[in-house]
């Protein structure tokens, strides 16, 4: 088993019950039963014991130490050889253990995560998430270490810190977002591991007294958490965080100096957003290319607003602001807040953290260098005149509270006294050991550990602004604003990271590159669509042919009745005309049936007549709507011809 397995089952060994005592004698005897899960329940002698404890956690106690515990536990530890004297876990004791311990594994939530988000690579992957855990242990341990002032070098064969790349930041920010509220746990524990290990170097127990009676000053981007500039999610985790402060009786202010960084910041961030018009584009097609939460923030505002301005949106995130401080009792420090003045002193500081964050020149990083330098001097002012120096950690009250790991580390490289700057996730930990937690305190917590991740995109949140204004102007249909920024943000087909443009030049570009498309585009559709008309009137011209065709032949029919009209009326004609002439068959016919009695002359006589006049009507019918345009028959064949 390696370092992080054998750290991670000690945390899970203390911690198995969510008991958070905070007594020596008591950890002390859970590191020691934590040594038997590991080897089996084999029998050891102390010295073999505190050795054991040494080699996996470098904690180091002595044999009086080992053999009261021991003494005091003897339900759950028992002599298994006189001579040498060798102890271990009584069996059913051990059994528990073991069996509550692989229920509670963190292997099997890792396991979890990465079958549900299907990973290609399950070893791998889970290799990156447990180191990274292990990393915030060891980190943790040298903040907790120099919060608690020990400065003790026993732990720095623990530390391995290493960096991560950004599909790596993705793997481990989605199994911290995973919800479980037992994984949470086990990682809260793994920190809590390493307030424990301090707590066993120090000479002094602590008490919830010295954990509640602090004043914490609130980084400027604290606030932004808690007022939902980054994001949603991290809003409601900072203000639980928040929350449970009020709960336990810390008291929250804002320097004057970070009121003024914070304003200073959205009043700029504000000012780059409006410095180009681009109130049609989609937040679904930022998205796509930046996951800059400040500009996802305006999306969303403005989705909700009619009149959209600068103005308006200044005006309702500093209502946000406002609304953040009344409603969680914050306040304003007015005094004591130190002024920037360009002397040594303060331009070395400033050029300090400049350098040690190694920020880059085109960005803002010495107005926030310069930032940093006001908030430390004036938190160590207002020590000053509070009488909060000169005291025992544990002792002193104020703290800055910020996410910014680097200042921190600033601080702790400097070699300051005492702490100045805490992290919401290491005062977490020990306020959630001291004064109670619940499942939400937990997700909280694991929040402020996720990683920040690198934008990937080629260019800036602004340029993707800028690009996505210059195609809104032109289009605001959401699927073509999608297909242009592909072309221009994926493809860089306008190469304008080359070129280095102004943004009116970049906005010149996109509106020009997107005009030409959808002039090609229509040109394209209008040839098409001549190209349609044109097979549609030859289509239509050989179908008018066709049904004339068709037409014409179902008429043709029109004209042989006609010929058998004219026969019919010349046959009727013959019973009355001709009756001379010897070519008139129908005196012949006549003569004969004038020779039969009186029933078969009149049945003859009619059967003739009905024949012929049957012919005459029927042919006529025939004709008439075939040959007629007037006739609702011909109109009928005529517009059936035409529409089919």
């Amino acid at each position: 088993m390696n370092k992080e397995e054998e750290i991670f089952r000690l945390a899970a060994v203390l911690y198995k019950d969510g008991n958070y005592e905070v007594s020596k004698e008591n950890t002390l005897k859970k590191i020691v039963k934590a040594i038997f899960l590991e080897n089996n329940n084999i029998s050891k002698t102390i010295s073999e014991i505190i050795s054991a404890i040494f080699e996996n956690y470098t904690l180091n106690f002595s044999e009086d130490e080992i053999e009261l515990v021991i003494e005091k536990n003897s339900k759950i530890f028992q002599i298994t050889k006189p001579q040498p004297i060798k102890y271990n876990l009584i069996e059913k004791d051990y059994v528990k253990l073991k069996n509550k311990i692989e229920k509670n594994d963190l292997n099997f939530y890792i396991n979890k995560y990465l079958k549900d988000i299907k990973s290609k690579n399950l070893e791998e992957d889970k290799n990156k998430i447990l180191h990274f855990l292990y990393n915030i242990f060891t980190k943790n341990l040298e903040n907790y270490n120099f919060f608690m002032h020990l400065n003790n070098d026993i732990f720095s064969n623990l530390s391995k810190i290493t960096d991560f790349e950004n599909g790596d930041i993705d793997l481990i920010n989605g199994f911290f977002k995973y919800e479980s509220a037992e994984k949470d746990k086990l990682i809260f524990d793994i920190v809590s591991l390493s307030l424990e290990y301090c707590l066993l170097a120090s000479p002094k127990e602590l008490n919830k007294r010295q954990i509640s009676n602090k004043i914490f000053f609130l980084d400027s981007n604290v606030i932004y958490r808690a007022i939902g500039l980054n994001g949603e999610e991290r809003k409601n985790l900072t203000l639980q965080f928040i929350k449970r402060c009020n709960d336990y009786g810390i008291v929250l202010k804002i320097l004057n100096i970070t009121e003024s960084e914070f304003k200073d910041s959205v009043k700029y961030r504000i000012n780059r957003i409006f410095h180009v018009d681009n109130i049609n584009t989609s937040k679904k097609v930022f998205k796509k290319y930046s996951s800059d939460e400040i500009y996802l923030y305006y999306y969303d505002w403005k989705e909700k607003r009619i009149n959209i301005s600068s103005r308006e949106f200044e005006n309702f995130i500093f209502a946000e602001y406002e609304k953040l401080k009344k409603e969680n009792k914050i306040t304003v420090e007015y005094k004591n807040n130190i002024d920037y003045i360009d002397n040594n002193e303060m331009r070395s500081i400033k050029d300090d953290i400049l350098a040690f964050k190694n920020t880059p020149i085109s960005s803002n990083g010495e107005i926030i260098a310069k930032y940093d330098t006001q908030m430390i001097l004036s938190l160590l002012e207002v020590r000053k005149k509070s009488n909060d120096i000169n005291k025992k950690i544990l002792n002193i009250n104020n703290f800055l509270i910020s996410t910014d790991q680097q200042l921190k580390d600033w601080t702790f490289q400097k070699g300051y006294e005492q702490a100045i700057i805490l992290l919401p996730s290491e005062w977490m930990t020990i306020m959630f050991r001291f004064l109670g937690r619940t499942n939400d305190d937990y997700k909280s917590f694991v929040s402020f550990l996720n990683l920040k991740n690198k934008e990937e995109s080629t260019y800036s949140p602004e340029m993707i602004h800028i690009i996505l204004a210059g195609i809104s102007e032109m289009t605001q249909d959401i699927n073509r604003q999608e297909f242009y920024a592909e072309q221009i943000i994926e493809h860089d087909i306008l190469e304008i990271m080359q070129n280095k443009d102004t943004k009116d030049e970049i906005i010149d570009k996109v509106r020009n590159y997107v005009k030409i498309n959808m002039d090609n585009e229509l040109k394209d559709m209008t040839q098409k669509k001549n190209k349609v008309e044109k097979d549609y009137e030859e289509t239509k011209e050989k179908n008018k042919e066709l049904s004339d065709k068709l037409f014409s032949a179902w008429k043709r029919n029109g004209y042989y009745m006609l010929l058998l009209l004219i026969i019919g009326v010349f046959l009727f004609m013959a019973h009355f005309f001709w009756q001379e002439s010897n070519w008139n068959l129908y005196r012949k016919i006549s003569n004969y049936i004038l020779g039969l009695n009186e029933a078969s002359r009149n049945f003859f006589f009619a059967l003739d007549y009905a024949i012929t006049i049957g012919i005459i009507i029927t042919s006529s019918t025939y004709c008439y709507n075939r040959l007629f345009p007037k006739s609702k028959m011909y109109l009928k064949k005529l517009n059936e011809f035409k529409n089919n």
